[in-house]
């Protein structure tokens, strides 16, 4: 051996040869792990979500022609709606306005458009159209309890070949939960309550609801009490 320009030889040079191949398969093994997990990100598609109101049959939003706005209940429950106004408070182009009466909210107005000329409907079922009889007999159409919503489709523009007449300046469909789909992620049996205040017209409600689901049949229960 060189004295000059020494070089190791033995057991250490054994480990230290050991070590930086164990290195090397490490690095190898975590550049590998990140590429695969790079790929199954990649590989990752967001499905467009299904509308019904649009075309009257399931089809994804991305291939329906007109513009339509999904407000589901997570989001419901986020914004804390109470009505049908916080419902869409939100949405640019869509309002529901409240009558000075004891009738509440006659509808939703659409780009401008409301009254019985925007079509409403509950799991398919129209709600009927508001009618006046004087000053103070104005019947609303807030005909629903937003703590049943599970999902609302709203059409904006012109919509009468498939709705009929009444649909001129847009739809608004409700579609309620099913028990199934409440009790999917606690069991058998759920149980909710909210309440709330408004301070518009010094108006409070509760609401108590309760659901539950067997494999072959389920039951949904709700009451609401609203004084104002």
């Amino acid at each position: 051996m060189n004295k000059n320009n020494p070089t190791r030889s033995g057991p250490a040079a054994f480990h230290v040869a050991t070590l930086g191949a164990l290195l090397a398969a490490v690095c190898g093994l975590s550049v590998a792990k990140s590429a695969d997990e790079g790929t199954e990100a990649s590989e990752t598609t967001e499905l467009s979500p299904i509308v019904v109101v649009a075309t009257r049959t399931p089809r994804p939003l991305a291939e329906v022609a007109g513009t339509v706005t999904i407000i589901n209940a997570e989001t419901i429950a986020d914004q804390m709606a109470g009505n049908i106004a916080d419902l869409v408070r939100y949405e640019p182009g869509i309002s529901a306005p409240r009558r000075t009466s004891r009738f509440g909210h006659s509808g939703y107005t659409l780009r401008g458009i409301g009254g019985n000329r925007v079509a409403i409907e509950i799991d398919g079922v129209p709600v009927a159209d508001r009618f006046e009889i004087g000053n103070f007999s104005n019947s609303g159409r807030d005909l629903v309890d937003v703590n049943l919503i599970e999902r609302v489709e709203i059409l904006r523009g012109p919509a009468s070949a498939l709705y009929g007449s009444d649909a001129i300046g847009g739809v608004v469909s409700y579609f309620t939960h099913a028990p199934e789909n409440l009790v999917s992620a606690y069991g058998r049996a759920r149980f909710g309550f909210s309440s709330g205040y408004l301070g518009a017209d010094d108006s409070a409600f509760a609401s108590a609801r309760a659901a539950w689901a067997q494999p072959d049949y389920g039951g949904l229960a709700s009451f609401t009490y609203r004084d104002g």
